[in-house]
């Protein structure tokens, strides 16, 4: 996020190419590809982000996945009721990288 921010400041040279996705529950993932074209040509991980522990053990990190695979899996996971420890609620937002 803040290479993001440091590359729109216009400071004239770009730090690091920005290579990460924010998903609310109001993200259309189909036109994610047209604004970050890297989603079609590298493996993804994506998981919740959301304030849980143990997301790898409930299953809820999805690692070196094509975008077509991580897409099925989002609209699965995506407000699906989760229950780990004492935190219960849906699954709302996450975070989609290289």
């Amino acid at each position: 996020i803040i290479v993001r921010h440091m590359n729109s400041m216009g400071s004239g040279s770009k730090l690091k190419e920005d290579h990460f996705v924010q998903i609310a529950p109001g993200t259309v993932l189909s036109t994610l590809p047209e604004c970050y074209p890297w989603l079609n040509t590298k493996k993804v991980v994506v998981k919740p982000d959301q304030l849980l522990k143990r997301r790898g053990k409930a299953g809820l990190v999805l690692l070196n996945s094509t975008w077509d695979t991580a897409l099925q899996w989002l609209e699965e996971k995506r407000g699906q009721c989760i229950e780990i420890g004492r935190a219960k609620g849906p699954l709302t937002h996450f975070v989609v990288e290289p």
